[in-house]
């Protein structure tokens, strides 16, 4: 009878696994697909040694920008510019031969830089995506990325902060915000010519004092533009100087504006809100510590070859591919050892992590948000 049982269980387990894994096989091929399977399952065992390979790889294309944004955390980090080494584009191409996806976005403009496309002719995951400013994606680089990428391209999410022109000049520090979401509509209206459901338009809105108010007013632009997602993040202040943009500090402000973005989300479009938050810690027990899944299905790789376990910490870092293959990297001691203690005691970066608590209250908003 406990043999029966325990049969049932795997049964039902698989089951439960090919389900959430679904998705990827509308892209993958099956050599793709079996990784999700083998990853689902070795994340699931909390497994140290993995046979798979990750999900989703995200590779830093440069880090250059033609922006200068108030909040940006480049110059926190940038001891240089860079790009993508040419030299270590196979060994892309060979990782993401197993992959679901791979993201060509970092701490740069990845369409500033000529190493966009020739990533793009040689990944070899299931689909790609990538994240822009949007400045520099006219209808003539759209239609040479929608030709020339050799996997189908599955998102292009634009960095858009605010509805109104002003607004958007304050934080982003000069770009003509018209320019961009005539971008975006030339992206959209190509879509509809081609009756083609890819690349789905994303936004991302970094919300802060001074543009929240307008969140309703952008949903209902996209709404209007063809916007699928728009995913809303709160601003990580890395200096000083604006620290009191933050919504730690106004929390009824935000929750309002919130709630008046959801009300104004049409059917269809999903809105990705974060929990709110204060500047006050946690009143009473410890929150609970939101499980992470990135150790096992996900890699940065930066423009420096640098493998990183996480794009949210620089202190992460698991090797190089200019000393180590990524295979070696991905089995070495930092990822080992990284995946036996995420979940239980996990690194200081990792319990001021903005994603782990995007969802839910995190121990001390103040740590999460405030960096500098």
């Amino acid at each position: 009878m406990s043999s029966m049982r325990r049969n049932a269980t795997q049964v039902g387990r698989i089951a439960y696994f090919l389900k959430r894994a679904g998705r990827a096989f509308a892209f993958s091929d099956s050599v793709q697909a079996g990784n999700t399977i083998l990853n689902i399952l070795e994340r699931t065992a909390q497994l140290g040694r993995l046979r798979s390979w990750p999900l989703i790889l995200q590779v830093e294309v440069t880090n250059r920008c033609n922006l200068d944004c108030v909040f940006c955390m480049r110059e926190r980090q940038l001891s240089r510019e860079r790009e993508f080494p040419t030299e270590l584009i196979r060994s892309i191409a060979a990782i993401s031969r197993h992959t679901r996806e791979t993201v060509l976005f970092g701490l740069g403009e990845p369409l500033l830089s000529p190493q966009f496309f020739h990533l793009l002719h040689e990944v070899r995951s299931g689909r790609v995506s990538f994240t822009t400013n949007g400045l520099l994606l006219a209808e003539k680089t759209i239609h040479r990325i929608l030709n020339e990428s050799l996997r189908p391209i599955y998102s292009v999410t634009f960095s858009i902060d605010a509805s109104d022109p002003a607004t958007y000049r304050s934080i982003r520090r000069g770009p003509d915000l018209e320019r961009i979401w005539d971008n975006l509509a030339a992206l959209a209206d190509r879509k509809r010519r081609e009756n083609a459901a890819w690349p789905e338009i994303w936004i991302n809105f970094v919300a802060m004092k001074r543009n929240v108010g307008e969140l309703a007013q952008l949903v209902r632009q996209a709404a209007e533009k063809g916007v699928s997602r728009i995913n809303v993040l709160h601003l990580i202040v890395w200096d000083p100087s604006y620290q009191e943009e933050s919504l730690l500090h106004y929390p009824e402000l935000a929750g309002q504006a919130f709630q008046n973005a959801a009300r104004a989300k049409p059917p269809g479009m999903h809105l990705d809100l974060p929990a709110l938050i204060s500047g006050h810690p946690a009143a009473h027990s410890r929150p609970a510590l939101p499980r992470c899944s990135f150790p096992w299905s996900y890699a940065y790789i930066r423009c420096d070859g640098t493998v990183q376990g996480c794009c949210y910490s620089e202190n992460l870092v698991m090797g190089n591919l200019r000393e180590k293959s990524f295979s070696e990297i991905w089995n070495g001691e930092a990822y080992r050892r990284l995946r036996k203690t995420v979940n239980s005691a996990p690194p200081a970066d990792c319990l001021r992590c903005d994603m782990r608590y995007r969802y839910t209250t995190s121990p001390d908003d103040r740590k999460t948000y405030l960096r500098f």
